[in-house]
C-alpha cells in the first residue's frame, strides 16, 4: 500500500529488502537472503530447539538402539545359518549310510535270509530295518512284533528284489507320524529314554555342520551294555529289556548287518534331532523375518 515501506511478514517478523531496511534505519539482513528481521521469530526458536533435542536423541537413543538391534538381527541370522546347517549335516550323514547299504549284494542278503537262528544282534537289527520300513502299520496300533516267531517277515523282507531301494528311497518323513514307533526302536535297541537321543546306554553324537568330516558324523558312542528295565517304555512280544546294539558287535557277527544298523541309528538321530530342529528353526526365522 503506498506510504508503506515493503516487506514480507513471516510470523511476528518484518523482512524488508536491503534498500527499505536502510531506509527504515534497521539493521540488513545477510546479503543472500537480502532480508532483515524486526524482531525474534519464537516459532523459528521453538523449531531450532526441537531438531536439537531430536538430534540428540538420534545420538544417544536411537542410533545405539537400532545397533543393538543390527547386532542381534545377525546373531539370529547365525543361529538360523548353524540349524539349516545341523538339518542338512544330519541328511548327509544318512545318505552315507544308505550309500553303505547300496553296496550290500544280493548273495550276502541271501546269507543272513537263510539263518534259521541268527545272532541275536543280527536279529534285531533286521527287525528294526523292518519296523522302519512297514513304519505305516504303526500309525494307531500298537508295535507288536515277536523277534523269533515273526522272524520269517524278515527273511520275505530281505528275498524281496526292491528290498535295497527300498533302503535307498526311503523318506525319514515318514517317521515323522510314528512317533511311537520311534520311542519303541530308540528304547527297545538303542537304549534312549522317552525319545531323547542323548540319554540312554548308547547315545548318538550331534553332527558336525562341515560338509568335509561327513564320514565321521553320526558314530554312535557305546557308554556300556548293562541298563536297568526303566529306561525301556512297555514293549509289547518283547519279554524283557536287551542291551542296546553296538555297532562293533553287529559288524563282527555280519558287516553287511552293520550297515543296516547305521542306516537304522542315522535315521533315528535325523528323526529325533529334525524335531527339535524344526521347533526351534520356525519362531527363530519368524523373529528374523519380522527384525
Amino acid at each position: 500500500m503506498p506510504g508503506h515501506a515493503p516487506g514480507v511478514h513471516v510470523g511476528g517478523t518484518l523482512y524488508l529488502p536491503p534498500l527499505a531496511a536502510a531506509a527504515a534505519g534497521g539493521p540488513v539482513s545477510a546479503p543472500a537472503l537480502g532480508l532483515v528481521a524486526d524482531g525474534g521469530d519464537p516459532d523459528i526458536e521453538t523449531l531450532r530447539h526441537e531438531a536439537n533435542e531430536l538430534d540428540e536423541r538420534l545420538r544417544e537413543d536411537i542410533r545405539p538402539r537400532l545397533a543393538r538391534a543390527s547386532k542381534a538381527a545377525g546373531e539370529l541370522g547365525s543361529s538360523v545359518a548353524k540349524l539349516r546347517d545341523a538339518l542338512e549335516a544330519l541328511v548327509l550323514a544318512r545318505a552315507d549310510a544308505a550309500e553303505s547299504v547300496g553296496k550290500i549284494s544280493k548273495r550276502q542278503l541271501a546269507e543272513i535270509k537263510q539263518l534259521k537262528n541268527p545272532p541275536d544282534c543280527v536279529r534285531r537289527t533286521i527287525v528294526a530295518v523292518w519296523l522302519f520300513l512297514h513304519c505305516e502299520k504303526f500309525r494307531r496300533a500298537a508295535v507288536r512284533f515277536d523277534e523269533n516267531k515273526d522272524w520269517p517277515r524278515c527273511q520275505r523282507m530281505l528275498a524281496d528284489e526292491t528290498f535295497i531301494s527300498q533302503v535307498l528311497d526311503f523318506d525319514p518323513t515318514r517317521l515323522s507320524e510314528v512317533p511311537k514307533l520311534l520311542e519303541h526302536v530308540g528304547a527297545a535297541y538303542f537304549g534312549l529314554v522317552n525319545g531323547d537321543a542323548g540319554t540312554g546306554p548308547c547315545c548318538f553324537q550331534a553332527p558336525p555342520v562341515s560338509r568335509a568330516s561327513r564320514s565321521s558324523v553320526l558314530r554312535p558312542t557305546s557308554l556300556g551294555t548293562s541298563s536297568s528295565s526303566s529306561a525301556f517304555p512297555s514293549v509289547v512280544g518283547a519279554a524283557a529289556p536287551k542291551a542296546p546294539l553296538e555297532s562293533g558287535a553287529v559288524k563282527r557277527a555280519n558287516e553287511p548287518c552293520g550297515a543296516l544298523l547305521e542306516w537304522v541309528q542315522r535315521l533315528l538321530l535325523e528323526a529325533y534331532e529334525r524335531r527339535r530342529i524344526e521347533a526351534a528353526l520356525a519362531p527363530a526365522e519368524a523373529e528374523l523375518q519380522a527384525a
